[in-house]
């Protein structure tokens, strides 16, 4: 556990200063110190050097000088390695949460925004973590100590240095609130930029067949000179920054030659300072752009960190009096502010649900899957074999509900895994069976490599009918308790209309289907209303028993 930093708003990103990345920090401040100290060595050896020497002598100190270089040199190829471990590892951590997320109950946002997340946004906290927080880390340890190290060998010198430092850091304190405001304003034009190109392409089909490709070019053309707008004004601020440091380090270059000058000061001291300053100049230079990665990591943030937050957890305790029931319970459903007749269900039994739309539909599916369990009364029910639905984890839910809907994408992956993605554990049997059972067995065996064909953007190279018909045989894959049907038929040719037929009919655990065409369904079967008015309070209590009878028989 890292824990969790707050940020504005009351998200939060995973905690920066995690034990593990605490130790890579401690290594960085020490690498600085060190070069610190082979600098200030550095310099007094060129100070040395300066006044006259044998020849012996003065090779001992060019072999002296060249030996701190080559350990300077060493030490700082370890650390842009550290740094790029301390920005990457922080980086996955958050990539990872964004996508659970995205994968998380909720409105998901759109594939160009969380594209942008994921690259642009991540790409903006790696480069504050790995150059602004690892920049400063082990920059500012070794400014100080090479200024005090003139200190020691004149105070004017010093004086000479800070004095520009000094009023580099105040003008890069000015700039940073515009330039935080600039990498807000460009962060918010590429995301409309990408939520529109996502959308666009999505939708190629439709546009071409209403004509309407110029349109939806000019919307582009539009967003992208936005984009191209903000992204100069950001780089107008950024150029500032960074002249800002540029422009001070050369600045106490020339400080510190023209004190050693006005003073008259010994020439091998103004040459040991002037090598201090040379060294001092790399991490000036940085400060700039510290300064900007710390302001986009903070616009960065503002879009990361929602996306982090999540809904409440279901506290509903599992003290359902159905406990013993082997079947389905529901009780006190409010979905979109209706609130669902209650209704139980035993093995073998099939419901059709009835809803106003598609939408609604959707919404009373993902109830039944416990993936919205917030939105539920705080007596609601939806008890499957004794256990609470809602407050299944993962893996409990994959065994215990099998669902199957039109459209759905299937991941990209071999085909083998995504029959087998809801029951990756289930035995070669079941897998044949549930392969055989969804008519898979042609399309299997027309593939030049069969079950190890990689599934490429929601299922290419399959077609409908193959998508939905892989979409069955893993739903029913090792024969779930409940089964949800979500108008699977409208993607199905006419031999998977056969087989889901096939299915409805002998499945032994609860179906539950939503279907424009109800004649695909056994007699007898019941209806769930959605769309009927809310129920008196009795019924929120306990669940309605509809008369019906299991599939295959004939009701009492």
């Amino acid at each position: 556990m890292t824990g969790r930093q707050a940020l504005p708003g009351g998200q939060a990103l995973p905690k920066f200063f995690a034990p593990g990345r605490r130790g890579r920090l401690t290594a960085l401040a020490g690498i600085s110190v060190t070069a610190g100290l082979l600098a200030a060595g550095t310099a007094r050896l060129v100070s040395l050097l300066s006044h006259g020497h044998d020849p012996a002598g003065a090779i001992l100190l060019v072999g002296g000088l060249v030996g701190l270089v080559a350990a300077t040199f060493g030490l700082r190829v370890f650390e842009r390695r550290l740094a790029e471990k301390l920005g990457q590892d922080y980086v996955h951590e958050i990539r990872k949460e964004l996508i659970r997320g995205a994968l998380g109950p909720g409105r998901s946002p759109s594939l160009g925004i969380t594209i942008a997340r994921t690259s642009n946004d991540l790409n903006s906290v790696r480069n504050w973590v790995t150059h602004g927080i690892a920049g400063a880390v082990s920059g500012v340890p070794l400014i100080l100590i090479l200024t005090a190290s003139l200190w020691l060998m004149a105070p004017p010198l010093a004086l000479a240095v800070m004095v520009p430092l000094i009023g580099a850091v105040t003008l890069l304190a000015f700039l940073s609130r515009p330039t935080y405001d600039k990498a807000r304003a460009l962060r918010k034009a590429r995301g409309r930029l990408a939520g529109q190109i996502t959308d666009t392409v999505n939708a190629a089909t439709a546009v071409r067949a209403a004509g309407g490709e110029d349109r939806e070019l000019g919307r582009v053309d539009r967003l992208g000179r936005e984009v191209a707008a903000a992204a100069i004004d950001r780089a107008t601020l950024a150029g500032s920054l960074r002249a800002s440091a540029i422009g001070a380090a050369s600045t106490t270059a020339v400080a510190v030659a023209a004190t050693g000058a006005f003073t008259g000061m010994d020439s091998g001291l103004i040459a040991a300072a002037l090598t201090v300053v040379s060294m001092i100049a790399a991490p000036v230079h940085d400060l700039g752009r510290i300064v900007e990665y710390r302001q986009s990591y903070r616009a960065a943030c503002r879009s990361i960190a929602p996306a982090l937050s999540r809904p409440a957890a279901d506290t509903t305790p599992d003290n359902s009096v159905d406990g013993d029931f082997a079947g389905l319970v529901v009780a006190g459903l409010d979905v979109d502010g209706i609130t669902m007749p209650g209704i139980s269900a035993a093995p073998g039994e099939t419901i059709l649900l009835e809803t106003p739309d598609h939408a609604y539909t959707e919404m009373v599916f993902a109830a039944l899957l416990g993936l919205h369990p917030a939105g539920l009364h705080p007596g609601a029910r939806i008890v499957l074999n004794g256990r609470n639905v809602p407050a299944m984890n993962s893996p409990e839910r994959r065994q215990s509900i099998g669902y199957a809907a039109r459209g759905l994408a299937l991941e990209r992956g071999q085909l083998r895994r995504a029959l087998r993605y809801r029951s990756p554990d289930a035995d070669d049997a079941l897998y044949a069976t549930a392969i055989n059972r969804a008519g898979l067995g042609a399309t299997i065996a027309r593939l030049p490599k069969g079950e190890l064909t990689v599934l490429r953007r929601g299922g290419e190279p399959l077609s409908t009918p193959e998508r939905a018909k892989i979409q069955i045989a893993r739903a029913t894959l090792g024969n779930p308790p409940l089964l949800l049907l979500n108008h699977i038929d409208a993607d199905l040719d006419p031999q998977g209309m056969t087989a889901l037929r096939d299915i409805l009919t002998n499945y032994p655990g609860i179906i539950i289907a939503a279907t424009d065409d109800s004649s695909l369904l056994p007699h007898p079967h019941r209806t769930w209303p959605g769309h009927h008015h809310k129920p008196p309070p009795s019924d929120k209590r306990h669940p309605v028993h509809l008369e019906t009878s299991h599939r295959g028989h004939t009701p009492k």
